[in-house]
């Protein structure tokens, strides 16, 4: 999954989804924070996860985090709100979030943050938020042009983030070609003599023009990803980016899924 921004009531509606799937093993691939209305929240679950201490979690959150492992990569909003990178080239919307968001955590939560990789692979699959051959410079990886240089860049099996729209380019290993896939609500047989490059969308701020929570499901035995939407209280996210101090565009993108 990737691009939580903030969002609690997707994040936790897809956590008790993988609860009833018993689904334990979490890779997030950048974005935890940024544009939503409860960041510290939102890393306070993943924190819990790592047997950390958290400060804001309800009895309830807390309990949903129990029993998960977590891997984070991070993002360009993660490394903005701990300086990690320059915020000058972000929009004023992304901007303004970045500063507010800021000011919410404490020194426990940029520690954590701190402390996530630019890039990680796990089970034979690469993890970048941005680009295996720039993942610290924010390129966005939304094109088959783009797709063909990383492909010399990373291994056969690559998850990337950062557009917020689920895709997939496909390369056979005997070809220079690259398709592009919308992938919709599906599963994909990963082919042994395919490289593939993988977006699983966003959880919080889908911009695919759907506004429901999109995230995959990767078997490593079965050699399959299934792409996954789910409903969730939209509405409760607006009326709380509605009564912060941020752009009401940042509500009113949401439902829209823009």
């Amino acid at each position: 999954m990737a691009d939580i921004h903030g969002n609690l009531e997707a994040f936790t509606t897809v956590l008790r989804f993988l609860r009833e799937e018993k689904i334990r093993r979490i890779v997030h691939v950048g974005d935890v924070v940024g544009y939503g209305p409860d960041p510290v929240k939102c890393l306070e679950l993943f924190m819990a996860m790592a047997g950390e201490k958290t400060e804001k979690l309800e009895p309830g959150e807390l309990e949903l985090a129990s029993g998960f492992s977590a891997d984070l990569i991070m993002g360009n909003h993660d490394a903005a709100v701990i300086n990690f990178t320059d915020i000058s080239y972000f929009n004023r919307i992304a901007y303004e979030a970045i500063i507010w968001t800021k000011k919410e955590m404490g020194l426990s939560h940029q520690r954590f943050v701190k402390s996530l990789p630019y890039s990680a692979r796990f089970h034979g699959g690469s993890f970048y938020h941005s680009t295996p051959q720039m993942p610290e410079n924010w390129y966005y990886l939304d094109s088959s042009e783009m797709a063909r240089e990383s492909f010399g860049h990373t291994g056969k099996l690559t998850f990337v983030a950062h557009t917020h729209k689920p895709y997939l380019y496909i390369k056979k290993m005997d070809s220079e070609r690259v398709t592009g896939h919308e992938p919709e609500d599906k599963t994909w047989k990963l082919d042994e003599t395919a490289a593939y490059i993988i977006n699983p969308g966003s959880v919080g701020q889908p911009r695919d023009g759907n506004y429901m929570s999109s995230f995959l499901i990767w078997d490593t035995e079965q050699k399959t990803i299934r792409y996954v939407r789910l409903d969730y209280d939209v509405r409760k996210t607006q009326q709380k980016l509605a009564e912060l101090p941020l752009p009401y565009i940042l509500a009113e993108r949401l439902l829209l899924g823009k």
